[in-house]
């Protein structure tokens, strides 16, 4: 059975002057994870917010590709709808 370890990598009150603290601890988060954060509020109220890096989602394990230009083309498979055929 897997389990699962969690570490707080950093405690605030977010405030604009934090900005980059925020950032620096999330990509801290992020590196030491293999790519899943989670956000949860200090005080308890409202909920857990996961992040993934890895364009999977950490609670299904639903992926999907890396995100490239040839995906949001119409013209292009890859990116058009399936129903209409990107028409």
């Amino acid at each position: 059975k897997k389990h699962t370890i969690e570490v707080v990598v950093d405690r605030f009150k977010v405030r604009p002057d934090l900005q980059q603290r925020l950032a620096e601890s999330f990509e801290t988060t992020l590196e030491l994870s293999g790519g899943i954060a989670v956000v949860a509020p200090m005080d308890g109220d409202g909920e857990e917010i996961i992040f993934s890096a890895n364009f999977a989602c950490p609670q299904c394990g639903y992926s999907m590709q890396e995100l490239e230009p040839r995906l949001f083309s119409f013209n292009n498979p890859a990116g058009a709808c399936g129903t209409c055929d990107g028409l």
